[in-house]
């Protein structure tokens, strides 16, 4: 009969300073490769004051080398800070399998739990709501942690709003992808207000633009990418998105919309400010709260 390692007991949580980080990262299994882009989500929240307490231990195998917690420790040492970490000594190597294999919580699952509709489309707002005010669109490497789009949307709450408006604009026949229309209402409201940015949103659905307009021209290169599966990514969309809002502004006459730059650079637009409305107010009537994103 096979033998059953017990299981060491977990200590903590321990104050841990930075040199006491840096000291177990010297002396650690060989690991996965560190990612420098979990590292500096960790690090931003223990700089913002963001880092609760991690219940999940770091663990040392018996010879005392750091088995998990390279990426939490590694922020630790970047900022300088002191830690409460809750630790486990003495674990067999072969438990190294088992490390952090779980399903976690994802930000839907938190929204759905506080009452939020439509969670899973609203953490995909939140989270390019986030890049958005932090400048990162444009840096496809930026990784944001699930609290960081949870505080994003606790400090913004009118990305609810802005997250119902993504999901009316699937009402255009081209049905856009909702993600990128809501993040750039949000992010067109920031400087226009919500009335502006709505009026916008609701002139791709009522699709009655006139010859020249920046949004149906914008409409039509958006459903041509739908019909040829050219799957833009988020960003793309929305950078698109800026350059016909302020087209719009500026009253250019446009027939043809590039998603991309002739050099394939990605830069977002500033959103221009819309002095005075180019059209009567219209009647937004939103989806049920309870329609999810298809």
């Amino acid at each position: 009969m096979p033998t059953r390692n017990k299981r060491p007991p977990i200590e903590g949580p321990e104050r841990w300073t930075p040199t006491q980080a840096a000291k177990a990262l010297e002396n650690q299994m060989p690991n996965r490769k560190l990612r420098p882009n979990l590292v500096g989500k960790y690090a931003r929240a223990m700089a913002e004051d963001r880092w609760g307490q991690d219940v999940h231990p770091l663990v040392f195998n018996k010879e005392g080398a750091l088995m998990d917690g390279e990426h939490r420790l590694s922020a630790q040492v970047q900022t300088k800070t002191t830690q409460y970490w809750y630790v486990m000594r003495n674990a067999p190597d072969e438990w190294r399998a088992n490390i952090n294999v779980g399903a976690g919580r994802s930000v839907a699952d938190e929204l759905a739990l506080r009452g939020h509709v439509n969670a899973m489309l609203m953490g995909s707002v939140g989270r390019w709501c986030y890049m958005l005010e932090r400048g990162e669109v444009a840096n496809s490497r930026f990784t944001v942690a699930n609290d960081e789009i949870l505080d994003m949307i606790e400090r913004h709450p009118d990305i609810e709003h802005s997250t119902a408006m993504g999901q009316h604009a699937r009402r255009a026949i081209m049905r856009p992808d909702p993600t990128p229309m809501g993040a750039s209402h949000w992010w067109i409201a920031q400087v226009n207000g919500h009335a502006e940015a709505d009026h916008f949103i609701n002139r791709f659905v009522a699709g009655q633009e006139g010859a020249g307009s920046p949004v149906a021209a914008l409409a039509r290169r958006l459903a041509t990418a739908k019909i040829d599966n050219e799957n833009p990514d988020v960003r793309i969309q929305i950078g698109a998105i800026v350059r016909a809002w302020n087209a719009d502004v500026q009253g250019k006459y446009t027939q043809r919309f590039a998603l991309k730059s002739k050099t394939g650079e990605f830069k977002l637009e500033d959103v221009l400010l819309r002095e005075h409305t180019k059209d009567e107010d219209v009647t937004v009537e939103l989806p049920d709260e309870g329609q999810e994103a298809s």
